[in-house]
């Protein structure tokens, strides 16, 4: 039960502000503790799953380059799961720690995830890419400038 709470907790902080969608998300995810320097996505190869880091750090990068560097609380993934796995993955994403991470495949939450609640993970996910892509336009600038 330590880890639905937590769970809960952490999608919530992260994608909704309502503790029973949040629930119902964490429902639909499988848990994985993932050892330091493992890949758990790589680029260019199929996925369809979003990751909830419950604890941790990880790394993205894209051609070996650094991208961002996550941390608890925060998601990844999005992308595929927007998908539904019809592209490939973007990014490599390496745990630089010892993480904790639920994963939400995009065939389960359709399958199983109410309509409300994944209107809210949409929502929240859409957020989510708005500010990386502000993130990556502001550095984008730098480099230009």
């Amino acid at each position: 039960m330590a880890a639905v709470s937590q769970a809960s907790t952490v999608i919530q902080r992260g994608l909704t502000n309502s503790p029973i969608l949040a629930r119902e998300l964490v429902n639909c995810t499988n848990w994985a503790r993932i050892p330091a320097r493992s890949t758990i996505v790589s680029e260019d190869q199929p996925g369809q799953s979003l990751f909830f880091l419950a604890q941790g750090e990880v790394k993205v990068t894209k051609g070996g380059r650094l991208l961002s560097i996550l941390r608890s609380g925060e998601c990844f993934g999005e992308m595929s799961y927007i998908k539904a796995g019809e592209t490939p993955r973007h990014a490599t994403v390496e745990a630089m720690t010892d993480v904790v991470v639920a994963e939400l495949g995009a065939a389960e939450a359709g399958a199983r995830v109410g309509d409300v609640a994944q209107s809210h993970l949409m929502r929240a996910l859409l957020n989510t890419l708005v500010d990386r892509l502000a993130f990556a336009d502001s550095r984008i600038s730098r480099v230009i400038s």
